[in-house]
């Protein structure tokens, strides 16, 4: 019936949820005047919700945040740190990605 095995289900669940979580933080954040604004702290959101790293000790992926959260919670800094940099170094690339559409659309506006 489902070529979907649990990891992906769950994934793909928690997917959906991040997505929803993201629009009703657009929408909290509807006093914010700069559009710009908003996009890169609804992009921010949503790379560090879906961002997967590896569980430690499993073959498993989960978020980075959890992971990092639940390492930080035994006590153990530096598989916490390892844990949240894949979402980091997305998130680096998220913002260079913005700022080139801000700088593109900057310099259509200017040749109008």
């Amino acid at each position: 019936m489902s070529d979907l095995n649990g990891a992906t289900s769950v994934w793909v669940l928690y997917s959906v949820a991040a997505v929803a979580f993201v629009i009703v933080f657009w929408r909290w954040i509807d006093f914010i005047q700069s559009r710009s604004l908003r996009v890169v702290l609804s992009c921010s959101v949503l790379v560090l919700l879906v961002s997967p790293v590896a569980v430690p000790g499993t073959d498993n992926l989960a978020p980075a945040w959890l992971v990092a959260l639940f390492e930080l919670a035994l006590g153990r800094t530096v598989v916490a740190q390892n844990a949240i940099r894949p979402a980091l170094i997305i998130l680096a690339i998220t913002y260079a990605v913005l700022l080139l559409l801000l700088l593109r659309k900057l310099y259509l506006r200017r040749q109008t």
